[in-house]
Parts: structure tokens; C-alpha cells; sequence
């Protein structure tokens, strides 16, 4: 079927031809991925807050650090592109690490518990990016520590779970921060305790809270309630990650980790649909993994690095990229050095380029050490525009792991494997060939054959031949008739009007 030179489904045809479309682009190449090491901060830390402050430079406070002194109340920042990338800032107020911290709508950070010198603190704070300093604030209704924070559409930050001074099994306990007030109050509690566990904010404004089972649920904060989402297909393991899908049509969320069959683990990915409360089993991940990091690219993709074997324990250099517009993995360049429970930032786009930062390794003889800071970046540049490439409809590839939503055709077409609106007209079947026929021949479907010019008539004088008509004339006024009558088979006029050889 002939393919017209439409844009976004309008279909413009030529007579007796059409402009052949352009072939699909080549994926990206796996050579084009980079990655190297920045300069490092004053501490490598482990049980740190990782958070991106608005003006694009990277927050990081607390935890722990070989030679560190026991108070270790440092925060440091990293700016991307500097010279110096790295620099100090203000010092906490509370010393802690595997606390929980969130920017706010207006900009400063919250951080809350953690460890303190005097155990699971319930202590928060602020930190300010515009004077580098932090304040105390309203403390913690329950001392947690591993819990998550979660900034939701109203401007409050829900607390949830976490370990507490008495059990390290989960807190079944919630409470919502108010910036304006600076003070706590109790949110309704979920039904069970929770620790390991991540907290999403969907795209309608709810919390999906998923723990170490395969029973979840969802607060919904304008009526400070939770209910159960349907049940994940496997007991999603402590230490696995669940990423916003922003771009899908429902705002998924994409979830790995581990699951086990016989007491050996495999790495399993599943998105659950809010809309439609329902989960699907995606392509499996290539690697079994725990306490890795995972991030959403700016074309829709997931980033997902580093973590743990969940039998061995060892640290990961792996990286794969969870493809949105196919649902599988590409597996892409290692990281520089292996690690396991760290930060990670997105920092940069086009390509993407995200900050990792500390963590855990240990070496062949069982030394655990915390690692120095490292830029990895994709390397790849997603194509941003469908007409640039000559795309007119469906979800192309973007070359990068995204998709490009090109739109529909116009009625009477429809869009072709290569992304190129074409006819859905059925061509005639008795005009399929330009046997007994010549000049230019309808098809019913908006295009024309071109079957050539009609050959010389032996009476017509110098210069003309006959035409399909039966009258002689010049040979161009022989293709316009031709054309002009072509709804109808030359043949029927009784003379020959084969092309001529």
C-alpha cells in the first residue's frame, strides 16, 4: 500500500507517487555510557539523608563516618558543574543517622529522628538553603528511626513506621508535620507495623505504603484514613524500591526487589496501577538485589544501581534501566565501585547524570569500608520530537529507554509499524495491476497507479498517439484525460493500453 507524506495524521497524496517515509532510528548504543568519580566530601557517611534542594544542589546531613567525631553533626552540599563541587554548610542541631528527611514546598528541609547520642530521637529540625542553617523544630509524637517521610499535596509530611525504642518490627503509628505550626499531631495508624518499607506519593494525592508482605495499603489524607490495596503477587522483600512512574497514563508505580522459590532469590519487578487497584508482574530485573537505589530519568525510564545480594550480602556495581515504552531491561555500564544503602540524586538531564554518594563495600578479606562520592551518567540523549524523526503516531522509542507520544492518525488511516499514518482504505481488487490499462489509474483510496503513457496510435499524425479515450492526441494530454477519467478502467473502451515497454 502506498504511504503518504501526511504530519500527524494528515494524509497529502501526490499524483502517480508519494514520498517514501523515513526509516526507524537506530537504538542507542550501550558504548555511549559514561561514568566517573567527582571529587569526593569531607566524609564518606553511611545512614545519611540524601535531598535536592530547588536550586538543583544536593543536601547531605548526618550519619555516620570513619573518624568522625561521636557528635557528628555535619551537613555538606554538592553543586553541580562547579569546580569545587563540594562544600560545607551549617551543622545539624541533634547528631543522628538513619533518620528521614523531606523538602518542603517552601523550600527548607525537615529532618526527624534517627539515631541520637541519647538513642531513637524524636527531635526534628530545619534546614534553611538560604542561610545555610539549621533550627529546631515541634519534636516527634514517637521516637522512630528508619521510618519514611513523605510530602504530600497540602504542604504536611506524613510520618510513618520506622523502629522504635522498644522493637525493631515496626511501628504501626503515623503522624502529619505542619510547616506553618511546627508541630506534630497523630494521623490515623495503619493496620500493621512496618519497617523496610517505602511510602509513595500517587498522583491523586494519596500514600501507597508497602512493606515486607504482600498486603498494602493507602492513606488517603483528606479523610486521615488507610485501606487495602489489592495484594502484590509476592511478599515484596525489606529493602526493595518503588518508583513514581510520572509519565504512564494511571501515574504507576514501578516496584524491585527479590522474591524467593526454593531459598534462592530472583529479582522481581512489579507495577501497580492506583486507578485500577491491580498489579502486574513486569519483565524480571537482571540482578537479585536489596538496598539499592532507583530513580526515574527525566524521559520516564528508571535508573536502578547498586544494592546487595540478598543471600551474600556482597555490594553491586550493577546498573539496568527499566524501559518504559517496552517494559524490559537494558543492562548498562557498572558503577565504579560497588555499594549497598546510599544516596542517590538526580542531578542533571540530557543526558542524565545521577550523584551516588556513600554506602557500604567490603573487600576480599571482609573489611567493610564507606565509599567516596561518584557521577555515573547514562550517556544517552532521548530523542524529543516525533516530527524531527519522521514519526506521526503511536508511542515510538525515544533511544534512550522512554517513549514518545506521537498521537493518532486522522480518520482513514491508521498508523503503521514504523510510527507512519498510511490508508486503511481497502484498494479495489479489480484495480490491483495495470494490466490492459495505462496513464494514470485510480485505486478507490485516494492514490493513483501510475501505469505509464499509452502507446502510439499508427493514424494519428506526427507526435500524437491514441489515447484510452480513442481519440488522438499528444501523449501528455493522453495522461491528463487518463487521469482525469481514472475512477474508471481504461479497458472498458475496448483498445489495448498496455505500457509501453
Amino acid at each position: 500500500m502506498k504511504r503518504g507524506a501526511a504530519l500527524l495524521g494528515m494524509f497529502f497524496v501526490m499524483a502517480c507517487g508519494s514520498p517514501a517515509p523515513k526509516s526507524a532510528e537506530p537504538a542507542a548504543l550501550v558504548s555511549q555510557e559514561t561514568r566517573v568519580l567527582t571529587a569526593s566530601p569531607t566524609y564518606n557517611r553511611t545512614g545519611f539523608t540524601q535531598t535536592t534542594l530547588a536550586d538543583g544542589r544536593v543536601l547531605v546531613a548526618g550519619g555516620t563516618a570513619q573518624g568522625a567525631p561521636a557528635d557528628f553533626r555535619a551537613a555538606e552540599l554538592y553543586t553541580p558543574g562547579a569546580s569545587t563541587p563540594w562544600s560545607t554548610t551549617g551543622d545539624m542541631v541533634v547528631a543522628r543517622y538513619e533518620h528521614a528527611a523531606t523538602r518542603l514546598q517552601d523550600g527548607r528541609v525537615l529532618v526527624s529522628g534517627g539515631i541520637t547520642p541519647l538513642g531513637n530521637g524524636r527531635d526534628a529540625e530545619l534546614y534553611d538553603p538560604a542561610t545555610g542553617t539549621w533550627t529546631a523544630t515541634g519534636s516527634l509524637i514517637t521516637a522512630r528511626t528508619r521510618h519514611t517521610q513523605t510530602l504530600l499535596q497540602n504542604g504536611k509530611v506524613l510520618v510513618v513506621g520506622g523502629d522504635g525504642t522498644a522493637t525493631t518490627q515496626g511501628l504501626s503509628s503515623a503522624e502529619l508535620y505542619d510547616p506553618a505550626t511546627g508541630t506534630w499531631t497523630l494521623a490515623a495508624s495503619p493496620n500493621q507495623g512496618y519497617s523496610g518499607h517505602t511510602a509513595t506519593l500517587l498522583r491523586n494525592g494519596d500514600v501507597l505504603l508497602l512493606g515486607n508482605r504482600n498486603q498494602h495499603q493507602r492513606y488517603r489524607p483528606s479523610t486521615d484514613a488507610w485501606s487495602a490495596t489489592a495484594n502484590s503477587g509476592a511478599v515484596l522483600a525489606a529493602g526493595h524500591s518503588a518508583t513514581l512512574l510520572t509519565t504512564t497514563v494511571n501515574g504507576e508505580v514501578l516496584v524491585v526487589g527479590p522474591q524467593w522459590q526454593s531459598d534462592v532469590p530472583s529479582q522481581m519487578a512489579s507495577r501497580y496501577d492506583p486507578v485500577t487497584n491491580t498489579w502486574t508482574t513486569a519483565i524480571w530485573a537482571p540482578f537479585p538485589r536489596v538496598g539499592h537505589g532507583a530513580v526515574e530519568l527525566s524521559n520516564g525510564s528508571v535508573l536502578v544501581v547498586g544494592g546487595y545480594h540478598p543471600t551474600t550480602g556482597a555490594p553491586a556495581q550493577w546498573v539496568s534501566r527499566y524501559d518504559i515504552g517496552t517494559g524490559g531491561w537494558t543492562a548498562l555500564t557498572a558503577l565504579a565501585l560497588a555499594r549497598r544503602d546510599f544516596g542517590l540524586s538526580l542531578i542533571g538531564n540530557a543526558p542524565d547524570q545521577v550523584l551516588l554518594n556513600g554506602g557500604w563495600n567490603v573487600d576480599s578479606n571482609g573489611v567493610w569500608s564507606r565509599q567516596a562520592s561518584e557521577l555515573y551518567s547514562t550517556g544517552c540523549v532521548p530523542k524529543t520530537s516525533c516530527m524531527a524523526n519522521g514519526w506521526q503516531c503511536g508511542s515510538p522509542s525515544d533511544g534512550c529507554g522512554g517513549k514518545l507520544e506521537c498521537g493518532s492518525c486522522g480518520v482513514g488511516y491508521e498508523c503503521n509499524p514504523l510510527n507512519y499514518c498510511e490508508s486503511s482504505c481497502v484498494p479495489d481488487p479489480l484495480i490491483t495491476t495495470c494490466e490492459n490499462r495505462c496513464g494514470c489509474v485510480a485505486n478507490n483510496c485516494g492514490t493513483s497507479v501510475n501505469c505509464g503513457p499509452c502507446p502510439d496510435g499508427g493514424a494519428c499524425p506526427t507526435g500524437q498517439q491514441l489515447c484510452c479515450d480513442g481519440v488522438c492526441r499528444h501523449k501528455s494530454e493522453c495522461f491528463i484525460i487518463a487521469c482525469a477519467n481514472s475512477a474508471q478502467p481504461h479497458a472498458s473502451v475496448g483498445l489495448s493500453c498496455a505500457p509501453e515497454s
